[in-house]
């Protein structure tokens, strides 16, 4: 059984999408925790952007997806590891739709 008391902290401290505070769109930028992106030209692979009206953003997801947006900006190329289930997929998912920008997925294990 979940403490009532965690429930209501996780609650305040998770961010509804995509009003988060730190997270800025515009038609032609997106701003995550101060990284501005212009965003891309859409396309074959891009996550649809209402998949996520539902999800809840907490500030760890708005720092990996910070993290991730310093990498496109400097267009270099970013490694998440960790276990199964975490939200990597996920937040790469959502920054992508965010940015209009297409996904490509690539599971180390295969190479």
């Amino acid at each position: 059984m979940i403490n009532p008391d965690l429930k209501t902290r996780r609650a305040e401290e998770a961010l509804q999408f995509p009003s988060a505070p730190g997270l800025q769109m515009t038609e032609e930028t997106v701003s995550i925790l101060g990284v501005e992106l212009k965003r891309g030209s859409g396309g074959g692979g891009v996550p649809e952007l209402s998949r996520f009206s539902k999800d809840v953003i907490t500030e760890r997801d708005l720092k990996l997806m910070q993290k991730l947006a310093i990498g496109l900006e400097l267009n270099q190329p970013v490694l998440l590891e960790g276990g199964s289930g975490i939200g990597k997929s996920q937040t790469v998912d959502r920054v992508c739709a965010l940015a209009n920008m297409p996904m490509h997925y690539a599971n180390c294990a295969d190479y």
